[in-house]
């Protein structure tokens, strides 16, 4: 009997803390993914057509793998911080982070049906105005098809002192007792062609066909929430400067420094 090989997710990262779960819902069409939050069409999912997980606390270090890889949850962090940083509660060095923990982290995912997708691209409705005003500029839209949501977050920094290191700072958030967290991840599918956006070999290739060249930045990544399964992780680029080469480096400089240390 054929194996079929495991599905590798792909995650667009959220543009940042400040969309709450309720402002990106599945089934939401959206024009564009670094704008999850505003869709032109919303329907009501019966629940049942939903799957929702929710992850144990996880703690782990910048990069989970010798190799480099990142987490997904990682590299939020890595580009957004905690948030809102002007607050003196929320600073660290980014330059020398040991780890990283969330919690209360929550999958939701549903496969959307052709029913479904026939009533959003319905004659007159916004989704098919959409398309129609924009088709010169080849419109595209898309269906969101699943949100990860964290509720508190937290890391801890190193600080040097004499020729050894010690832990010198552990800041974090939480969210609203009762909220239903912040959105940090989320999966897309094109109307349309059909498509889970993300699936198949040359995926940067082919979102800077969609997009625009340099738009997006795709990262081989692991998902924490999945007790590590493997994923791509699209970034927006212009949320960081070479994620891949800068960002990564800079982290696993400070990770190998402080490992060789301890």
């Amino acid at each position: 009997m054929t194996t079929q090989p495991p599905t590798i997710h792909t995650y667009f990262l959220a543009p940042g803390w400040s969309i709450q779960a309720p402002s990106i819902r599945l089934g939401s069409v959206i024009t564009h993914p670094t704008q999850p939050h505003v869709s032109i069409f919303t329907p009501d999912l019966p629940t049942t057509t939903v799957t929702t997980t929710t992850s144990p606390p996880f703690t782990g270090k910048p990069h989970l793998h010798p190799t480099g890889i990142t987490g997904l949850f990682g590299t939020f962090l890595d580009l957004h911080g905690l948030g809102d940083e002007e607050s003196p509660t929320l600073q660290y060095d980014r330059h020398a982070v040991l780890s990283y923990s969330l919690r209360g982290a929550t999958t939701s995912r549903f496969t959307p049906t052709a029913e479904l997708k026939a009533k959003a691209l319905a004659p007159g409705g916004r989704v098919a105005q959409y398309l129609e005003a924009g088709a010169a500029q080849g419109a595209r839209v898309f269906m969101v098809t699943g949100v990860k949501t964290v509720s508190g977050a937290s890391v801890t920094t190193g600080s040097g002192k004499g020729g050894g290191w010690r832990v010198g700072l552990s800041v974090g958030v939480e969210g609203e007792e009762g909220g239903e967290g912040v959105v940090f991840a989320f999966e897309l599918e094109e109307l349309g062609g059909g498509e889970v956006l993300g699936e198949g070999e040359g995926l940067e290739g082919r979102l800077d066909g969609v997009f625009g060249e340099g738009v997006f930045t795709v990262l081989e990544g692991v998902d924490e929430a999945e007790e590590g399964e493997a994923c791509r992780i699209v970034a927006s680029s212009r949320s960081c400067v070479d994620l891949e080469t800068a960002s990564s480096a800079r982290i696993g400089r400070e990770a190998s420094r402080v490992r060789g240390r301890e």
